[in-house]
């Protein structure tokens, strides 16, 4: 079975972003930000864009859309070079 996590992870790794609302309605993951939160201890990095929405009443509410900025597999290319390579991948992650 895929975790959500899973789910999410793949989502952003094919160029998606994703917000809070789609994450329930796609995922069925009430808590999107501590999905990525995990993800970015795992190297990914993400743009996080804030958003805003104003209803017909006049209401308006804040959300955040997140987007991953790096493809995974370009860093774990990396490994497969010398040492220089993984230097340069600290620096990347720095």
């Amino acid at each position: 079975m895929i975790t959500k996590t899973a789910k999410i992870k793949k989502h952003f790794q094919n160029g998606n972003s994703l917000t809070s609302w789609e994450a329930i309605e796609k995922f069925n993951c009430t808590r999107l930000a501590a999905v990525v939160c995990n993800l970015k201890k795992q190297g990914m990095r993400f743009e996080t864009t804030k958003k805003s929405h104003t209803n017909s009443e006049g209401q308006t509410s804040r959300y955040a859309e997140y987007k991953c900025t790096n493809a995974e597999g370009n860093k774990n290319q990396l490994s497969m070079f010398s040492e220089d390579a993984k230097e340069f991948r600290a620096w990347l992650d720095a």
